[in-house]
């Protein structure tokens, strides 16, 4: 439930900051809105969460999604826009930065969505139990 919650959030996000941003910037329309929406959240997602925030910290992932936000956005507007320098360079810049601070929440919700999944057992819970008559008696047969 917690894993959703973090997509959900950063699919919140994704939606709230590109649309804002191709609704004043640009004159897109609705469908490449969404387009372009969906292709940055699904995209960021599988790449930087599911396997750059695997292996690194979140500060680390952090920094290394400004430039894939970047590039993604530059992309999707290039491809989807057809737009002049602004639409094709601002809004990529901005929405690049402005993901970028929101995206330490989403690392922090997966962090304890992972470690709420993860069963709590102690490596003491499966150790056996020896005592001192049995070490004794092992002794004495040898």
């Amino acid at each position: 439930m917690e894993f959703w919650r973090a997509i959900g959030l950063k699919l919140l996000f994704t939606v709230i900051t590109i649309l804002s941003l191709l609704a004043i910037f640009s004159e897109a329309n609705l469908r490449s809105m969404i387009g372009i929406t969906l292709f940055v959240f699904a995209v960021s997602f599988l790449i930087g969460d599911l396997v750059i925030l695997r292996k690194v910290s979140s500060i680390t992932a952090t920094i290394i999604d400004f430039p894939l936000y970047l590039l993604l956005l530059w992309i999707s507007c290039d491809f989807f826009l057809f737009a002049d320098i602004l639409e094709t360079y601002g809004i990529p810049l901005m929405g690049a930065t402005f993901l970028t601070i929101l995206e330490p929440f989403v690392h922090i919700r997966l962090r304890y969505a992972a470690r709420k999944s993860k069963p709590n057992f102690s490596s003491q819970a499966y150790l056996t139990e020896s005592s001192q008559e049995i070490i004794e008696k092992d002794e004495e047969n040898d």
